[in-house]
């Protein structure tokens, strides 16, 4: 039996669109420091920066990645701006 979902996301107009972690981490079963990574991802920032930023070793972000990467099915970066897109709501 299939079933369906649906989610509504309610923002200031003037407000840029915000990644709807909550969700991400309710559909994909990300882990907090998943979610931080996916983020800073999506913000443009290479493993590198992320590594500086989190205070943490470049293979410990590269080891979180891995993870996103199998629980979301993407493949890539890029696939993961991708899809933190598909769940943004679009400035008119």
């Amino acid at each position: 039996m299939q079933s369906a979902a649906a989610a509504i996301f309610i923002a200031p107009a003037n407000s840029p669109p915000r990644l709807p972690t909550d969700a991400l981490v309710l559909l994909y079963n990300l882990t907090p420091a998943e979610t931080r990574v996916f983020e800073l991802i999506c913000e443009g920032r290479t493993q590198a920066e992320i590594a500086t930023f989190l205070g943490v070793a470049p293979s410990t972000v590269k080891t979180h990645l891995l993870r996103v990467f199998d629980k979301t099915g993407c493949r890539r970066q890029t696939e993961l701006v991708k899809l933190a897109a598909s769940f943004t709501v679009p400035l008119w």
